[in-house]
């Protein structure tokens, strides 16, 4: 996990967190990710499920079939959302060219008035044996430990 140290103790009170992108793994990724964060003490956390919702409450919907990280940077500025979690999910299969699973998850917190990198996170994990499924939930759970964290340093109180 890297953090932009500028933004320790800035007391946020909201952030979005905006569907992951990426493969079919991104659905379960962004699951996790909401039930993980969306009980967080200290601070709002808008929960990927709802921003369709949102976007249809503020008009954004069409804006976000066509420029998707823009209508949504706007919807959070309507909501008064401090930043944006965003990220991306890679998954391999095994196959007869690679021997083994494979899971990358990057995800990012956005500053919404500046459009800054607060904080990046990175996973990447692979197994000859299990089940994709079981590794995407492994590297998604250590998203969510680093995400935590760096909530934390915003103002987030952690269980």
């Amino acid at each position: 996990m890297k953090f932009n140290p500028r933004y320790e103790q800035q007391q946020w009170h909201t952030v979005i967190v905006a569907p992951f992108s990426g493969d079919s793994s991104e659905r379960t990724v962004s699951k996790r990710v909401d039930y993980q964060l969306s009980t967080l003490a200290g601070i709002t956390v808008i929960p990927s499920y709802n921003v369709d919702m949102l976007l249809k409450q503020h008009d954004l919907q069409e804006q976000y079939e066509q420029h998707p990280r823009e209508a949504l940077f706007k919807l959070a500025k309507k909501v008064n959302a401090d930043g944006v979690i965003e990220g991306e999910v890679i998954s391999n299969h095994a196959n007869r060219s690679q021997a083994f699973h494979q899971v990358e998850i990057t995800s990012r917190i956005v500053d919404t008035n500046n459009l800054a990198i607060v904080s990046t996170s990175y996973e990447q994990n692979s197994s000859l044996i299990g089940s994709l499924n079981d590794l995407s939930k492994q590297s998604t759970d250590e998203i969510v430990a680093e995400l935590q964290i760096v909530l934390a340093k915003l103002g987030a109180q952690l269980p």
